[in-house]
């Protein structure tokens, strides 16, 4: 009689009853899981949104103006107003407006988590002063040695992946201690 999982392609991925045979299986699948997600990450995603080679049409005949006001009443929210211009069917022009209300803590914390997890890597790398390859995420980054600072998002971010890259790529360890610094 055969197994009662059999049937799957990867019968030891659901048979929870061998901990020993779905561990082992549960774990490459989340190795491959997560190398195609990160494969499509550093790839496909950021390539879209950082390459107007890719998407001409996208980047013709820009106009855009941003102004922020602060509006006591909403204190740390902020509201956007966008429009979009585009052709509907048979060439009409047509316009989506977007009405975007946030607060900006909100928005920052994701980012200033990743500061923190990135600065602390590169203190257990053994690098200190200004972090160049982190200006993705600063409005006036700061620069080494007089060079001058790009705010080109797709410069930026390729600094970032590469300087990570780097990182993965060598093979010396992070420096820990044993207990937290007082």
């Amino acid at each position: 009689m055969a197994h009662r999982s059999e049937w799957h392609p990867e019968p030891e991925l659901i048979d929870t009853r061998d901990p020993d045979r779905s561990r082992a299986a549960l774990e490459r699948l989340g190795e491959r899981t997560w190398a195609e997600a990160l494969d499509w990450l550093y790839g496909t995603a950021a390539d879209r949104a950082t390459a107007p080679d890719l998407y001409p049409d996208l980047y013709q005949n820009l106009s855009h103006q941003v102004q922020i006001t602060y509006y006591p009443p909403r204190g740390d929210n902020k509201e956007s107003w966008d429009a979009i211009d585009l052709f509907g069917w048979l060439g009409y022009p047509m316009q989506l407006k977007i009405d975007f209300l946030c607060r900006d803590s909100i928005l920052a914390a994701p980012l200033l988590l990743d500061l923190v997890l990135f600065m602390d890597l590169a203190k257990r790398k053994g690098l200190s002063g200004p972090q160049e390859w982190l200006s993705f995420y600063f409005k006036s980054p700061v620069c080494l040695n007089g060079h001058r600072a790009t705010h080109e998002l797709s410069v930026q971010l390729a600094l970032l992946k590469s300087q990570l890259s780097q990182f993965v790529e060598d093979s010396a360890p992070c420096e820990t201690s044993a207990s937290p610094s007082t």
